[in-house]
């Protein structure tokens, strides 16, 4: 039997996901017309704080923790993925356990969905693949 939070936690790490990957391609999409405009925004949040003026300019490699527009982007997008492969595989695992709600469902094509906002037509083969994997699922417990 499949545990009912499993069908619940597939359709809101879907949801996040789809928010997610949406906010991070709209953001993409107008960082060009606005310089550093995320950050600054973050800033005036004081959620990121700028260096100071006063120090010395230094060059030196990136780190991790270096952020700027186009990683942060970068990271909320690939966070988002993540979300959408995370969702996708446990509504399958649900499906497989024979789960008979509806969340599950819902939970993939949010997955998919937030694919699609990457690349259409990866959204696509997500889609595909995962009617695949369910007809498969479904023909074995026929048996």
């Amino acid at each position: 039997m499949v545990n009912p939070r499993q069908d619940l936690i597939s359709f809101m790490t879907g949801i996040c996901a789809l928010v997610i990957t949406l906010a991070a391609t709209y953001f993409e999409s107008i960082r060009g017309s606005w310089s550093a405009w995320l950050v600054n925004t973050l800033d005036k949040l004081g959620l990121v704080r700028k260096p100071s003026q006063l120090r010395i300019t230094e060059v030196y490699p990136i780190n991790f923790w270096s952020m700027n527009d186009e990683i942060a982007i970068q990271r909320s997008l690939i966070f988002g993925l993540m979300l959408a492969c995370f969702a996708m595989v446990v509504s399958v695992h649900s499906k497989y356990k024979a789960s008979t709600s509806l969340y599950s469902g819902s939970g993939f094509i949010c997955g998919s969905l937030a694919f699609a906002t990457y690349k259409p037509m990866l959204g696509i083969a997500c889609m595909v693949i995962g009617c695949v994997i369910l007809i498969f699922i479904q023909h074995k417990a026929r048996q």
